[in-house]
């Protein structure tokens, strides 16, 4: 039986749709994916992400643990930051992404429902020093507000100078008689802010959410897929799907090579010696028709790549996607052909982001 999200009866109240995701019900569609991204891209969206794996490290050797086990730059994590890295397996393949919450005397580590076990699992198998780990992804609820108008909602119900709250930090505040942690995250590319709610109040908190902020539109997970695509934030489940190493999806910004150890660190060290032998590459669909029957990628007759990722922009106007290409053509300005049973269909590689979003148009005032 799915485990149910303290949310759930608003999102279903506004006519969700839910679905069994990782053991958690998710409310994946509300109004429709269309005016879903609308709402996102041009305003306020708000979603539930309260299946969100929530990991406490505590301890005198919690900071330890974190840098040596994950890729990332844990030891120079200050205090209220975030620090958005990987845990590899020793073979260098990704197990998940997560992030790393510095609070004072204890961190917090999220990831997805999917792979929480798997961290936990990692986190307890390095933990030499005794530092103490806690599964405390039942005791919170996670609200996402995303959008260009996005900034007025912490500063509406709490009073906070948002422009003082730096992309990747996080700050403690009172909405409801409740204390919430307040996370300035975006996964769109939009202004995004993240609720860390206690369980019980859960409800209370989204309802003066959607009091104080009244044109904010409850939206689904499923709409994230494109949104994340358009300005190519990580997808893990979509860029990911046959286990290919970070170098491979340009994730180099997520390792700290200066690192003298962390898991899958001399399978990374080699591959990046040696060189990549294929790119995850963004593309654009040239042609009207975007049917097509393979996820095979030519050059000519010659197969040298395949699409993992891919959906219709209504910005962009067009089909747009990523794609693991040969390194020989993992540049932009390639043009390419999708087989299909019309023919072939032209694509033409491109840089990323797809879109520049209002988020980086506008100014807080």
């Amino acid at each position: 039986m799915s485990t149910m999200s303290p949310l759930h009866e608003r999102f279903a109240a506004q006519g969700a749709v839910f679905e069994d995701r990782n053991g958690y019900d998710i409310a994946v569609r509300t109004i429709g994916n269309k005016e879903e991204a609308d709402a996102i891209r041009n305003g306020i969206g708000v979603w539930d992400a309260s299946d969100l794996g929530k990991i406490m490290v505590r301890g005198g050797a919690a900071r330890e643990l974190l840098d040596r086990t994950l890729t990332g730059d844990i030891e120079g994590l200050y205090e209220n930051a975030i620090r958005y890295t990987l845990l590899l397996d020793e073979d260098g393949r990704i197990v998940a992404d997560v992030q790393v919450y510095n609070n004072f005397d204890e961190f917090m580590v999220t990831c997805s429902a999917g792979s929480k076990a798997r961290v936990l699992k990692a986190l307890e198998a390095n933990n030499s020093g005794g530092a103490e780990i806690t599964d405390a992804s039942d005791k919170q609820a996670v609200i996402c507000i995303e959008g260009p108008k996005a900034w007025q909602v912490p500063q509406k119900l709490a009073g906070l100078d948002v422009r003082s709250l730096r992309l990747l930090t996080f700050t403690e505040c009172e909405i409801s008689g409740a204390k919430v942690l307040l996370a300035r995250i975006g996964y769109c590319g939009e202004y995004g802010y993240t609720l860390f709610v206690p369980r019980e109040a859960a409800l209370a908190v989204l309802d003066t959410v959607l009091e104080r902020a009244p044109e904010a539109v409850p939206c689904g997970r499923d709409v994230q897929d494109l949104l994340r695509l358009e300005v190519r934030s990580f997808n893990l489940e979509k860029d990911i799907p046959n286990g290919e190493s970070p170098l491979q999806a340009g994730l180099h910004w997520m390792i700290h090579f200066r690192k003298s150890e962390f898991v899958g660190r001399e399978a990374i060290m080699r591959e990046k010696q040696l060189g990549v032998t294929q790119k995850l590459v963004a593309f654009e669909v040239l042609a009207e028709n975007s049917q097509f029957s393979s996820s095979d990628i030519r050059d000519g007759a010659d197969v040298i790549g395949r699409i993992v990722n891919f959906a219709y922009s209504e910005r962009r106007g067009r089909p747009i996607g990523l794609a693991y290409l040969a390194e020989a053509y993992g540049w932009p300005g390639v043009d390419l052909l999708i087989h299909s049973e019309n023919g072939e269909i032209p694509i033409h590689t491109v840089s990323a982001p797809f879109i520049h979003t209002e988020s980086n148009r506008i100014q807080i005032s």
